[in-house]
């Protein structure tokens, strides 16, 4: 009997999730694993970044972690690779490499959530029982190539596809894929709250990206807004931001291109809209256009926006 306890406290799961979405997603896996099953140990290895998304997750953060330039889109450009590598990118592959292998004899169980590059690290340096949750790739719009459907066939127990389609074909080729939801949506909670400080007006959300590009991408998005505003003044916007990035940041951003914190703002009809706000919050006004910064409620804006 004490062996079987002995057992039962090393059962340990090791999520590897290679981007900030993905580490969103393996920690909704995490809670859904944790309210199942009192005796595993969940770790999560996050490859690209710091995998902040992980601290409201039951789940354990191992291996190690720096953040890079390119933010994870280190095949988007040679330019982003030459910044990475620059930053220390080689040097972080090969610590990395060696952290799975040191955490491998720990290991139970090994999900992979993310690319083929999340497989990989999986099948390579911790063999164990390996579930797969691909959630770069879709038959609906760019289906998995012949030499990935051979690695998940013969290093996977399960894979798990963001949908129907995609789970029948790769089971067609010989995977033992099944459909049992899509983890993105599952990850994208809505808490029911409106916004009262958008209220009376129509909401449109904002997504500028969840990486160093968001920084880049508002500027841009706020011209967009300019022109919405000119001919529906009834329009406020409400930005999702990712919660890596910052907001005073974005704010200071915002400000260059004319937008004012709505505390700031003379005419102030808008003190009840601000008292409103959480501390992950914050409103801008610019001629007359409202515009909410937001963090963690994703799910939120969603719902509430009419246009995206």
């Amino acid at each position: 009997m004490d062996r079987v306890n002995k057992q039962r406290e090393c059962r340990r799961v090791l999520l590897i999730s290679n981007g900030h979405g993905e580490d969103l997603l393996a920690g909704v896996l995490a809670q859904a694993l944790d309210e199942r099953s009192e005796d595993l140990e969940i770790w999560a290895f996050p490859v690209v970044g710091s995998g902040q998304a992980y601290q409201r997750f039951p789940v354990q953060v191992v291996g190690v972690q720096k953040e890079m330039p390119s933010g994870g889109w280190v095949r988007q450009s040679l330019g982003a690779l030459r910044e990475d590598i620059k930053a220390g990118f080689l040097e972080l592959t090969v610590q990395q490499w060696r952290a799975f292998k040191a955490l491998h004899p720990q290991v139970t169980y090994t999900v992979a959530v993310g690319d083929i590059y999340a497989l990989y690290l999986g099948f390579r340096f911790c063999p164990k029982p390996l579930v797969f949750v691909p959630t770069a790739k879709s038959d609906y719009i760019r289906g998995h190539l012949a030499i990935e459907k051979s690695l998940m066939k013969k290093h996977c127990e399960l894979v798990l596809p963001r949908d129907e389609v995609t789970a029948a074909n790769l089971c067609l080729d010989g995977v033992p894929a099944r459909y049992v939801g899509n983890l993105m949506m599952d990850a994208i909670p809505s808490s029911g709250q409106g916004f009262p400080a958008l209220s009376n007006r129509v909401m449109i959300g904002i997504l500028p990206g969840s990486r160093e590009e968001a920084y880049v991408n508002l500027p841009l998005l706020s011209i967009s807004m300019e022109v919405i505003a000119r001919d529906h003044p009834d329009t406020a916007y409400a930005v999702a931001m990712a919660g890596n990035l910052s907001l005073d940041r974005a704010v200071n951003i915002l400000a260059s291109e004319g937008w004012q914190m709505a505390s700031e703002h003379d005419p102030s009809p808008q003190s009840e809209p601000v008292e409103s706000l959480s501390q992950r919050e914050r409103l801008l006004i610019k001629d007359g256009a409202y515009l909410l910064l937001a963090q963690g409620r994703f799910g939120d804006i969603l719902e509430n926006s009419r246009v995206l």
